[in-house]
């Protein structure tokens, strides 16, 4: 081609020129200034040395043809493939949510009575109640099972308040960086993650008013006031252990009085842990507390009280073990066998 004469461009050939540069625009700049270099300088040459009727477009022909042949004599295929351009994730994402948004309102408006306008004005009572379920398992990691409400604890409920309150009202630099797709997912995932932790949060409270309870009659039986099972030293136990003359650990040993009552622990005490208790030995279906040493099991985190089903479990109850494996052999003075003593 020549681009050595100096002639005028023509609009048509500017035209023309300009949609097959856009034709090209997959090539390197090198490629599409070998194929077009000098395109200008040879179509105004020869429309200056066209002397025909034909209008200028009809002299230059369709610029979407030309560009497929010289397409084809390069080696590339005849039309530029389209390029998909890759938008930033971030960008993606936040239209991805934006959309979801708009579906939840268009949705929420078509239901008769207007509730969106209405759970939107509970959006506070949420932020409260999302801090309290962090709250609730920030307790749990620091001193699991127990709920405390000293000032301490209702002091860090607060700060969790304000914290949650902020986290959706906030304005200036917090707020542009709430905007962004990453903080408006892990936002989404903070209230999924609220939602699914509230049932076992309202549990766990509830299990703190039954400890109180358990704590108290706890109590009450270690100063003797309500006691009603076996006292030692002003403490009531909760299980014994019994060894026979030789020292060896005897295993469902049972208790009478004097006067053939049975030596009973308190049913109701529990241990440190506030879900174990004592489970009973059966005779003839009947539970029997003055038999030793008595089973030790979990207690239904539902009711409180010991599992009905507790045998069938995958934990059942155990039998403790003992203190000592074997007690000291004893014996009475100046007898060489113990009489026998005949039931009353």
């Amino acid at each position: 081609m020549n681009d050595t004469m100096k002639v005028a461009v023509q609009p048509e050939v500017e035209a023309f020129v300009v949609e097959v540069e856009h034709r090209l625009a997959d090539l390197s700049p090198d490629e599409r200034d070998e194929l077009i270099g000098g395109l200008r300088a040879d179509l105004s040459e020869r429309l200056a040395e066209h002397s025909g009727p034909e209008a200028p477009a009809e002299v230059l022909g369709d610029p979407a043809d030309y560009a497929a042949e010289l397409r084809t004599a390069a080696g590339f295929a005849p039309v530029a493939t389209e390029r998909r351009v890759r938008r930033p994730m971030a960008i993606v994402v936040g239209e991805w949510l934006d959309s979801g948004k708009r579906t939840w309102v268009e949705l929420a408006d078509k239901v008769p009575g207007g509730p969106r306008e209405f759970l939107e004005s509970l959006r506070p009572v949420w932020w409260v109640l999302r801090a309290w379920v962090a709250w609730m398992l920030f307790q749990d990691m620091v001193h699991a099972p127990s709920v405390s409400y000293g000032l301490d604890w209702l002091v860090v409920l607060a700060a969790f308040v304000v914290g949650s309150v902020q986290l959706t009202r906030s304005q200036g630099r917090l707020a542009r960086l709430r905007g962004h797709a990453a903080a408006r997912l892990a936002l989404i995932g903070l209230n999924v993650l609220a939602v699914c932790l509230l049932p076992s949060a309202v549990d766990r409270a509830t299990w703190g008013e039954y400890q109180d309870a358990y704590e108290q009659a706890y109590v009450d039986g270690a100063t003797g006031e309500t006691g009603t099972g076996i006292m030692f030293n002003g403490v009531e136990l909760t299980n014994l252990f019994v060894y026979d003359a030789q020292g060896t650990p005897v295993t469902g040993a049972q208790l009478f009085d004097g006067a053939g009552r049975p030596l009973v622990i308190n049913e109701n005490l529990f241990l440190d842990d506030y879900r174990t208790q004592m489970y009973p030995w059966l005779s003839n279906g009947a539970p029997r507390f003055n038999v030793f040493p008595l089973p030790v099991g979990k207690v239904d985190p539902e009711t409180g009280e010991r599992a009905a089903d507790a045998w069938d479990g995958p934990n059942p109850p155990a039998l403790p073990d003992f203190p000592f494996a074997a007690a000291p052999t004893v014996e009475l003075p100046e007898l060489a066998e113990l009489p026998e003593v005949p039931a009353r």
